[in-house]
């Protein structure tokens, strides 16, 4: 029962979203099964099977560039909007791909010259830590001596 009413669901909505057509449309008009389309000539402003995508000076360049067309000039004024959808999925896929190397590239820099500095900060370091050492201990001595000369006298 359950799965009977499942299956009309699911042909209902099907055919009210027009998913579920006929194979063949048959009428019982004689004219209608008689008669032989007519093929428009097409020119750049009618649209008949695919969309067509108004061409920017921008989509232009991507065109060029992903090379689906040779020059800016043989771009036409509207072109299919699969072509211009691969292309610009291209030409974001070429953007990103250059911005990874370039983080990268920038991220072994920053290594680089970390440790670079890091290395002169250790060493200025080393020379106070040093220098700090040797003043104390000789301060330490002179105290030294002097209650060493305090005591003989």
């Amino acid at each position: 029962m359950n799965h009977l009413v499942t299956c009309r669901f699911l042909r209902n909505s099907l055919r009210s979203t027009n998913s579920l057509k006929p194979l063949r449309n048959f009428s019982s008009s004689r004219l209608l099964r008689d008669s032989k389309p007519t093929v428009n000539k097409t020119d750049e402003n009618t649209v008949l099977g695919t969309f067509k995508h108004k061409v920017t000076n921008f989509d232009k360049w991507i065109l060029v560039t992903m090379k689906k067309f040779p020059t800016k000039d043989q771009v036409p004024q509207y072109v299919p909007d699969d072509i211009m959808q691969s292309a610009m999925s291209k030409a974001r896929i070429r953007a990103m791909n250059i911005m990874m190397v370039v983080t990268i590239l920038y991220a072994f820099y920053i290594v680089v010259t970390s440790k670079k500095a890091q290395q002169e900060h250790a060493k200025t370091l080393d020379y106070t830590r040093e220098d700090y050492r040797k003043q104390i201990t000789e301060e330490f001595r002179q105290k030294l001596t002097e209650d060493s000369a305090k005591k003989t006298q």
